[in-house]
């Protein structure tokens, strides 16, 4: 996607959906595009981690790619 993605309900009660990358943004309210963006917003939230294992994978991240050693002493 290389970008944001929202998807709205608009007071009509029509869908839409808003993107938004690093030099556009719009709304975009195509029945066929909406239908899209939320089937692939659905498939990236059924593989997402839950927050706790997400906080857990950037720890053990972090701590591997900048372990803490101890200081020497002075």
């Amino acid at each position: 996607m290389g970008g944001s993605l929202t998807l709205l309900t608009l007071p009509n009660r029509r869908e839409a959906l808003y993107t938004e990358g690093i030099r556009s943004g719009g709304i975009n309210e195509e029945p066929e595009d909406v239908a899209k963006y939320s089937a692939l917003y659905d498939r990236i939230q059924a593989n997402a981690l839950s927050p706790d294992t997400t906080a857990e994978l950037i720890c053990e991240v972090m701590e591997e790619q900048y372990p803490c050693t101890p200081s020497d002493p002075v």
